[in-house]
């Protein structure tokens, strides 16, 4: 079993894949539209052909200072996405688990928000919507005998 602490989403910025900090959670979902379809065949059931595929993925976290004096500007958080979303860049992404599976792609920030809880710490959730094709890789493992664990370079 991989734990969701085990997945880490980053976003490129000014040439470097940074982790958005402090996540609480992040996720991939796709789709296809369907085409509906009939023939004589089907007996008057519906029957339908996938067409267009998209994806999304949803994020949440707790906020840091990644963009003032005394921030941490090893990572990316609310300040910056806030931006990034306001400016409506396409931006790259990458999300990593510790298995090793790389899913990279691009989108947009379509939407942010924050929460502002009395007595408890300010959080933040946003929305990716995907540009084109995600791209699934794998990083090889070898272990100190030099054994290679590859299942394949890339994954479709």
């Amino acid at each position: 079993m991989i734990k969701g602490e085990e997945s880490i989403l980053y976003v490129k910025f000014s040439g470097i894949f940074l982790p958005i900090g402090c996540l609480t959670s992040n996720g991939i979902d796709e789709t296809v539209e369907m085409i509906g379809t009939t023939t004589r065949a089907n007996n008057g059931w519906k029957t339908s052909i996938p067409n267009t595929q998209s994806f999304t993925v949803s994020f949440e976290g707790l906020q840091l200072n990644t963009r003032y004096p005394g921030g941490d500007f090893s990572k990316i958080s609310y300040d910056l996405l806030k931006r990034f979303k306001r400016s409506r860049a396409l931006l790259e992404f990458r999300i990593i688990t510790q298995t090793n599976f790389i899913e990279d792609f691009k989108g947009y920030i379509r939407d942010i928000g924050e929460a502002a809880p009395v007595d408890d710490f300010l959080t933040f959730s946003g929305l990716i919507e995907g540009y084109g094709e995600p791209i699934t890789s794998y990083i090889p493992i070898v272990d100190g005998a030099g054994f290679n664990y590859t299942l394949n370079s890339t994954l479709s």
